[in-house]
């Protein structure tokens, strides 16, 4: 059998590894991610971590906005043997999905958190375990069979973005070996289906009536983006990381009990309090809590809105 020619389309750094994988195993035809966006304080055009990463390796790369006319017809042109998709941003037409077989990574254990945000959803939702898998494209999003899937633990303190670096490694390796072992025979998804909406800035501020394990839950969802928020004195902040406590308290939900270097306590709507260890003023970079608190003053018995 030849070795099969494939187009690989991705955006994020988070999956790098994949497209690793992929240049190792394969002939990589077309790399397709994401156009330039400004970026910066100068706001100059820079490309996605993935199409640097292609150009570094040599490989074409291609970023249209919409993947119809010219771009299209470029695409059909390449008539690859599969077009293997993670974290591209862009929905793939009918014209595409019949080309060659697509399979795209989903970092969810599907049919739950379809869409496009499962690993915020994962975490948000308390989730201890999840799943990646590598599965066909449809019309309808994330409905396609499963080729493959892995089931991983998800750490009580682990962000969104580190648990997305770890699947995306994870599933790397599953993507090239189901290529190698073409055909492979699919699992229909089975199950409640629940889906991951995209969160927007009205998402971002942190309700401190809520539990404090919920409140933990979304500081880990949000990290990086799009962020948790609090208000102290009409300055809002962004909440990067937290730590549950087992001290409880009677002081109203939002309080502050404690600000030094080995965090800021703040009382939940349950009674638990929780440390909050890294922090973000607007226009400055995330800050650990000691260094935070070096130019930001914040005290005991201050509320958090």
């Amino acid at each position: 059998m030849h070795k099969p020619k494939i187009i690989f389309m991705g955006s994020p750094a988070c999956v790098q590894p994949v497209l690793a994988a992929l240049h190792h195993a394969f002939d990589i035809i077309a790399v397709y991610s994401q156009p330039p966006r400004p970026s910066g304080r100068g706001q100059k055009l820079t490309d996605t971590p993935i199409a640097a990463m292609a150009k570094e390796l040599g490989l074409p790369v291609f970023t249209p906005e919409r993947l119809k006319g010219d771009a299209l017809a470029e695409l059909q042109a390449l008539a690859p043997d599969f077009i293997c998709v993670a974290a591209y941003g862009l929905l793939l037409p009918s014209a595409v999905l019949e080309l060659a077989p697509c399979l795209n990574i989903h970092p969810s254990d599907l049919p739950r958190w379809r869409g496009a945000a499962p690993v915020h959803h994962t975490i948000l939702a308390g989730d201890t375990r999840t799943a990646v898998c590598v599965m066909a494209m449809e019309k309808t999003m994330d409905t396609g069979a499963v080729y493959a899937r892995e089931y991983v633990d998800v750490d009580s303190n682990e962000t969104a973005q580190e648990l997305l670096n770890r699947l995306f490694i994870i599933a790397a390796p599953m993507l090239v070996d189901v290529i190698q072992n073409w055909p492979v025979e699919p699992t229909p998804q089975t199950g409640e289906s629940t889906h991951a909406t995209k969160f927007g800035p009205e998402d971002r501020p942190l309700d401190w009536a809520l539990p404090a394990l919920t409140l933990h839950n979304k500081i880990r969802a949000f990290n990086p983006m799009p962020g948790a928020t609090c208000t102290h004195n009409g300055e809002t902040l962004k909440v990067l990381q937290s730590q549950l406590t087992d001290e409880t308290t009677n002081a109203p939900a939002g309080t502050i009990l404690l600000a030094d270097k080995t965090g800021i306590e703040v009382a939940s709507g349950d009674g638990r309090t929780l440390r909050l260890l890294k922090l973000q003023r607007p226009n400055k970079q995330a800050q650990d809590v000691a260094e935070f608190l070096n130019g930001y003053t914040i005290e005991a018995g201050d509320t958090l809105a």
